[in-house]
């Protein structure tokens, strides 16, 4: 496992400040009847584990405080985190990103080399606007894992590639039928608390994208069901090069971003 913060956060701050300038914080602070519900006690801790995330020490695990991680994961699977927490809650003065890596696997099928097609300034994620309530706990994980491929090629002794599998914390294989075109990509959500003011955030290409119209956000909750599917907000950035495609509202679930069908 791999923790550093992400370098293109500085070089790409512009493209994502689309989606992080169109909120603002409210007000509130740590909750003394949240630290001691055992219900959220033990949702705090699952949702430490699956995260990848340590309850922090310091001025973070103070009242106020938070800290933030980015841990990557190689092998099987292979796949991106970010991580929020905070233990006694906090009431940040600017919104929070939690934000990774996004793909296009529009044709991917069956084993693949290397991650597909990507650039170190796609992202996706959330933008979380409010206050963190105490054993406030979240992460963004890719929904598309790498997988050792199972195939052998003539000649080869071992696999090659990888294989995507979209998987999450609530179904060992999601079900992508009934999505309105092909997905660009998706993560899940995966958090103690509910953000009615954040929003679910992709920057993509508009070299691969050229037309926004179209462009669904698609979200499936955590006790699975169906899909959700708004048209996704979309901006351009500065340089007319990306898309921001944003939703407003962030709950536990898979957020996954789909291109028209053609």
């Amino acid at each position: 496992m791999k923790q550093a913060h992400d370098s293109t956060m500085a070089r790409r701050a512009a493209a994502w400040g689309l989606a992080a300038g169109l909120l603002a914080g409210c007000g509130g602070g740590a909750d003394d009847e949240a630290q001691a519900d055992p219900a959220l006690a033990a949702a705090y801790a699952d949702t430490l584990s699956y995260c990848g995330a340590t309850e922090p020490t310091g001025g973070a695990a103070e009242e106020g405080g938070y800290a933030q991680s980015w841990p990557s994961y190689y092998g099987n699977p292979s796949y991106d985190t970010s991580v929020v927490v905070s233990p006694r809650g906090a009431e940040p003065l600017d919104p929070i990103a939690l934000r990774i890596q996004a793909h296009d696997y529009r044709g991917v099928s069956g084993p693949i080399i290397g991650p597909g097609a990507f650039d170190l300034a796609w992202k996706m994620g959330v933008v979380l606007g409010a206050r963190l309530p105490a054993r406030a706990a979240a992460c963004v994980v890719s929904l598309g894992k790498l997988v050792p491929a199972t195939t052998i090629l003539p000649g080869m002794t071992q696999p090659v590639g990888q294989m995507l599998d979209w998987r999450s914390k609530w179904e060992a294989r999601v079900d992508m039928r009934g999505l309105p075109g092909a997905v660009i990509d998706g993560f899940e959500f995966v958090s103690t608390f509910g953000q009615a003011g954040g929003l679910v955030a992709f920057i993509e290409p508009k070299a691969r994208l050229a037309a926004s119209q179209g462009a669904s956000i698609c979200r499936r909750a955590a006790a699975a069901g169906g899909w959700d599917c708004v048209a996704a907000s979309a901006a351009g950035s500065a340089d007319g090069a990306y898309w921001t495609f944003t939703r407003s509202g962030v709950q536990a679930g898979i957020y996954v971003l789909v291109a028209p069908a053609t």
